[in-house]
């Protein structure tokens, strides 16, 4: 569709920037997420919330990186204005995506489905 729109070169910058910024959102989680999972359930009250603490921050450091990076990309590659939006659009996607995947698994670790649900909900809006 974004092909028919704005033409080949358009979609192809735009094909682009997608492909480098899904490569680039891997470096922001490296498995914190998991490791969320896997081992909050093994911690004692004390040292649970400063766990998720120290994981969201970790997650915030990668993704800040994460960023700079693909802003220095978009503003040497994209060629219009309009397309470093859309390359800015699809970073602010991605990484809030990353983030409510994150504290969904934090919820999936406390077992607690109904706000699993909420968070999902949210993600599909």
């Amino acid at each position: 569709m974004i092909g028919r729109l704005f033409g080949k070169e358009i979609f192809g910058q735009y094909s682009y920037l997608s492909v480098i910024l899904t490569f680039l959102v891997v470096f922001a989680d490296l498995g914190i997420t998991q490791l969320t999972i896997r081992d909050y359930q093994h911690l004692d009250e004390t040292h649970r919330r400063q766990y998720l603490i120290t994981g969201l921050h970790t997650k915030l450091l990668l993704s800040l990186a994460v960023m700079v990076v693909y802003i220095g990309i978009l503003w040497f590659t994209a060629d219009s204005s309009f397309l470093r939006l859309i390359g800015l659009i699809l970073l602010t996607n991605n990484l809030t995506n990353s983030f409510l995947e994150y504290i969904r698994a934090t919820f999936r670790s406390l077992q607690r489905g109904e706000t699993e649900l909420k968070i999902k909900l949210v993600q599909g809006i």
